[in-house]
């Protein structure tokens, strides 16, 4: 067994991206926690792409609290040199020392606080304590990136969103389209993540600065200048997944198109360029929400997925899942 810290920053987003991909490497999810989620997997190799997590762990004694000190004693010893690391995952803080101590005696007593080896992350919840040997922790050098960008605007997507929103297709390898891609950081990240990626935008400008910001990071994608409505007659091909996050529509209309239209429209057109089996993950205003689910399923995708986020105050959004 093992876990996963989720991110709290959108916390039901982090929970739908991290199981899509547990899933999609043959892993099942067991139990969430709060911000812990539990799973089985062969393999966690994958896990890595999360944009909405910070870490990895193997299960290596889970326990309620009354009976942990006598648990700890019947796990194999862990090798040094190791570091312990307390987590609490509620306000109650029981002895943190006492808890050290206890591994510490389960151990070969070679201690490195600097460079260990092993670390062991000891998980402390409301009605358990959780030990664990540290498997990755998610590099998150891909959210800093997100500043060296040469081309940006106010409307450059959150590098952690972009990540989520691909890992929410449940793929970890194909073709991905965005049909809106402004100044390409969800293609950046899917292209960093492996994917073949293609990207249009009705803005000139914004397809040149795509352009510019992916050849920044030495990444390629296939780009060009295109209306959402029309993909067909642009993409003479289908896509694998189809990953996009349109225009908020803050204001009434975008380019003399109606917002309300301008998702319908966009919607039938990326389902013209979907492969059969492929998913469309798609950020929705929330005032738009009923209006998409509807042309969805008249196009014959189901929804699979909802995710609710609060952009402000005057702003929600959904991420939906079709399939």
């Amino acid at each position: 067994m093992h876990v996963i810290v989720l991110s709290g920053y959108l916390l039901p987003l982090a929970k739908a991206e991290a199981e899509a991909l547990i899933k999609a490497t043959g892993g099942s999810v067991k139990k969430i926690d709060d911000n812990l989620m539990f799973f089985e997997a062969k393999n966690t190799g994958k896990l890595y792409r999360l944009g909405l997590a910070h870490s990895i762990s193997k299960i290596l004694l889970q326990s309620d609290k009354k009976n942990f000190f006598g648990d700890i004693k019947k796990i194999k010893k862990v090798s040094g040199p190791f570091a312990v690391r307390v987590k609490y995952m509620n306000k109650r803080k029981p002895a943190e020392k006492k808890i050290i101590d206890a591994v510490w005696r389960q151990s070969d007593k070679k201690v490195n606080l600097r460079k260990p080896k092993n670390v062991v992350n000891v998980f402390v919840t409301k009605k358990e304590i959780i030990v664990t040997r540290l498997v990755t922790e998610i590099d998150k050098s891909f959210i800093a990136a997100l500043k060296k960008m040469p081309f940006k605007k106010p409307i450059t997507m959150d590098p952690r969103i972009a990540r989520a929103m691909i890992n929410l297709t449940g793929l970890t390898k194909g073709s991905l389209l965005d049909p809106f891609c402004g100044t390409g950081a969800l293609l950046k990240e899917a292209a960093e993540l492996g994917f073949r990626c293609y990207g249009s935008d009705i803005s000139e400008d914004m397809v040149r600065g795509a352009k510019k910001n992916l050849a920044f990071f030495g990444l390629r994608a296939v780009l060009r200048k295109a209306d959402a409505t029309k993909l067909k007659s642009i993409w003479h091909k289908k896509f694998d997944a189809i990953v996009t996050d349109p225009p908020y529509g803050i204001s009434t209309s975008l380019f003399n198109k109606n917002m309300k239209e301008l998702y319908t429209k966009s919607l039938r057109s990326m389902k013209s360029v979907l492969k059969p089996g492929g998913c469309v993950v798609i950020a929705v205003p929330k005032k738009l929400e009923r209006s998409v689910i509807i042309n969805a399923r008249k196009l014959g995708l189901a929804v699979d997925a909802k995710i609710e986020q609060r952009v402000h105050k005057s702003l929600r959004r959904v991420f939906v899942r079709l399939i």
